[in-house]
């Protein structure tokens, strides 16, 4: 069965997939990208709908994975002022971002001077997630960056209301059942269609970019769902040939171009559907896995 890793390496979101991004994934292993907590070795994301015997999981109109990253700094909380990240009704010259007020991930949000003029999708730096400064725009805030605080880009903040969320044009509103909505870039798995030193990987909801981590080859061993090469997932191992990890690397396919070219790579391997109910623009996505 082909079931893909659901976490990014840690990114502040990474457990969520990458910061904000350990907001969109989670971890594969014990250390999960965002899905905010950390997970087992299981290759399938959580979702309500998760099952076991497909590439990935059933998708579900909301994911138990959360867009806040992790820290164990429990630096000093001084008076803020709550707001609305949908609203954004902060006075001017300020945002409203998420921070984290009682524990180790985002829980909050309050408002911050806007400091900075890094626009939607640039490279942006934080002082954390407690104090949640950053220097993207009024229009953004810095999301998926790593226990260092680095790594991170500006991603827009998500308008309308929770009901019927928008973003710019580009990016798409993702809402997951704990943490803050966030503006991300959609994906096609199959077209490659992220910049350099990003990827296309599944965050339990979407096909979303983030940044490549480990960039792994077809077959070698993974933890993350952003460890492995462009164009790869993470899967378990028991739906790769020959891996004796916990998780290995295996590509994409399309399912109307048949077994083929994963043959090609593994003649052990056939071309597997990667949901169970495919979302509307994702039918032809498969996996090269093992039948099941």
């Amino acid at each position: 069965m082909v079931l893909a890793r659901y976490h990014a390496r840690m990114t502040t979101q990474r457990r969520f997939v990458s910061a904000g991004l350990l907001l969109l994934l989670g971890a594969c292993g014990s250390g999960s990208a965002d899905s905010g907590t950390g997970e087992s070795a299981s290759t399938n994301p959580e979702t309500s709908d998760a099952t076991s015997t497909s590439t990935n999981s059933e998708t579900s109109d909301e994911t138990t994975t959360s867009t806040q990253p992790e820290t164990t700094d429990d630096g000093d909380l001084p008076g803020f002022t709550e707001c609305d990240m949908f609203a954004q009704d902060c006075p001017d010259g300020e945002k409203c971002v998420p921070f984290a007020e009682n524990g180790p991930s985002w829980d909050n949000a309050k408002c911050v001077p806007v400091t900075g003029a890094g626009a939607p999708g640039e490279p942006c730096t934080t002082d954390g997630i407690v104090a949640a400064n950053d220097d993207c725009d009024a229009t953004s805030f810095c999301f998926g960056y790593d226990q260092d605080n680095a790594g991170g880009r500006c991603h827009p903040f998500c308008t309308g209301d929770i009901t019927m969320p928008e973003c710019i044009d580009g990016w798409v509103c993702s809402v997951p059942a704990q943490g803050p909505s966030v503006c991300v870039q959609e994906c096609d798995p199959l077209a490659d269609n992220c910049g350099a030193g990003s990827e296309c990987v599944w965050t339990g909801s979407l096909f979303t970019c983030i940044d490549e981590g480990e960039a792994a080859a077809a077959g070698e061993a993974c933890m993350f769902v952003n460890d492995c090469a462009s164009g790869l997932l993470c899967a378990n191992s028991q739906a790769v040939d020959g891996c004796a990890d916990d998780g290995c690397c295996t590509p994409f396919c399309s399912l109307m171009a048949g077994d083929g070219p994963c043959q090609m790579l593994n003649p052990a391997h056939s071309c597997e559907p990667f949901f169970m109910r495919a979302p509307i623009g994702y039918e032809d996505v498969g996996a090269c896995v093992l039948a099941p």
